[in-house]
């Protein structure tokens, strides 16, 4: 099988460096005058045979790219030629109106102008014909006839030079193949020439896609597997919703309609409602082992949990009491004593306990909130300072050990501290605080944001390192 234009010219370019290395290495080793090896004189000839290719490649390359552009331009290169000509008529006729001749008839230029058909839109145009006009149909006023149709053996769906078919045939009444490389034709268009489809790619494997999918905001594309890892992640990770891509939420329907899982597609509605919920406002099954949700706190009202059963309190969220007052947990009160020794802070969105391991001081917890950890203020609400330098510290040298590996402190201590010393300066200025553009890194890495080891790829917004679902 042959292989296309842009596969052989890499390989003859490959080729191409592999003799050049190998006269490099030859060169000083002979006198000048010494003739040259039959070594010498085959890679000459097959170097002077690969530059020729070279070119042949290079020049049938322009050749398609040429052709594609009449192609697609032939529509608006018959149209502005019709309306130069006219141009030309209308000057001819005014001429003759300001020197009292007699105005001269009518061109084909003219004539055609004048209808309506022709600032017509395309879809309009299309519709109504059928089919474009052809170089043929819209020159033969100004005096240019092509080749009739029957001196042409076929007729090609694009305008331009066409090389014959590759196969042989077998031309009729004789018994010899006619060649592989017939004289190539200048033919018009007869149809409607079709815009190749856009190549769609799934943003999240890379792997192209050949039917359904869905599309984003943003234009990126997912596939059917990749919806279901989303929809999957996002009922266990609420941080992931709602679903989006580039910072733009995704249609919900589309995707429900997409699944074709009558129980992901329930577990994802039932989700979807919790997490719509505020966080202050969600009721949960007290009970341990079920922890169900049951919707919005109402003071007062007590209800029954739909899957174990358990009476439960609306207003405190605690198990059912009776006509006792609502008192807070004692374990909810342990759990904060534990973090104000500790030094935790609580996010006032939703107040779930988070504790900063390293980073800056600016907070963006699951439920979207985003506050200083130090005092717990909405984000740049308060005087606080935007780091701590052990913790930045901790940061630049965890992003250098993922970068170089986790025994470059001991392999290459000079490099590593000099890397360690950049990645600090870097952060101080470029921390994780704004919206980045993410490259892809090939090669195993752990995720900063959610800790995953992901085997494959990592997404790179220099110096942060994440998984692609921590990106959205």
């Amino acid at each position: 099988m042959d292989a296309d234009p842009e596969t052989s010219l890499l390989i003859a370019n490959l080729i191409l460096d592999d003799i050049s290395e190998l006269e490099n290495r030859r060169k000083g080793k002979n006198r000048h005058d010494t003739p040259q090896t039959d070594e010498e004189l085959s890679l000459s000839l097959q170097e002077r045979h690969l530059r020729d290719l070279l070119g042949n490649i290079q020049d049938f390359q322009f050749a398609q790219g040429l052709d594609r552009a009449l192609s697609s331009d032939l529509r608006l290169i018959n149209t502005l030629s019709i309306a130069e000509r006219a141009a030309h008529d209308d000057r001819v006729a005014a001429l003759a109106l300001s020197e009292g001749r007699p105005l001269p008839a009518k061109t084909p230029s003219q004539r055609h102008v004048e209808t309506m058909t022709f600032a017509r839109p395309r879809a309009s145009q299309d519709s109504s014909r059928g089919a474009p006009p052809t170089l043929s149909s819209s020159t033969s006023a100004y005096g240019f006839h092509p080749a009739s149709s029957s001196s042409m053996a076929t007729t090609s769906p694009v305008y331009g030079f066409r090389p014959a078919p590759a196969e042989s045939a077998v031309s009729a009444g004789t018994s010899r193949p006619t060649s592989a490389y017939r004289s190539s034709v200048f033919v018009t268009s007869t149809t409607p020439t079709v815009p190749p489809a856009r190549r769609r790619e799934c943003v999240s494997c890379m792997e192209g896609i050949q039917r359904g999918g869905i599309t984003g905001l943003c234009g990126h594309d997912y596939c059917s597997g990749c919806i279901v890892d989303l929809v999957t992640s996002c009922t266990k990770d609420e941080s992931l919703y709602p679903l989006r891509c580039c910072g733009q939420n995704l249609d919900e329907r589309q995707i429900l309609a997409f699944l074709g899982n009558a129980r992901l597609t329930a577990e994802f509605q039932s989700k979807a409602r919790e997490f719509a919920t505020p966080a202050l406002q969600r009721v949960y099954c007290p009970q341990p082992t079920c922890s169900a949700f049951l919707g919005t706190s109402v003071q007062g009202q007590t209800m029954n949990c739909h899957r174990c059963g358990s009476g439960v309190c609306m207003g405190c969220k605690r198990p059912a009491h009776g006509r006792e007052s609502c008192q807070e947990s004692t374990a909810v009160s342990e759990l904060r004593d534990l973090a104000q020794r500790n030094g935790w802070q609580t996010c006032p969105g939703c107040h779930a306990i988070v504790e900063l391991h390293h980073g800056c001081y600016h907070m963006t917890c699951r439920c979207r909130a985003q506050f200083c950890y130090v005092c717990a203020a909405p984000w740049k609400n308060c005087q606080c300072p935007q780091w701590e330098e052990a913790r930045l510290l901790d940061t630049a040298e965890r992003r250098v050990a993922q970068d170089m590996g986790n025994r470059a402190a001991v392999i290459q201590p000079v490099a590593y501290q000099e890397q360690v010393r950049r990645a600090v300066a870097t952060l101080r200025v470029n921390h994780d605080c704004v919206s980045h553009r993410w490259q892809y890194r090939r090669g195993e890495g752990r995720c900063e944001e959610c800790r995953h080891h992901l085997p494959q790829f990592l997404l790179v917004s220099s110096p942060f390192f994440h998984c692609l679902h921590c990106t959205f």
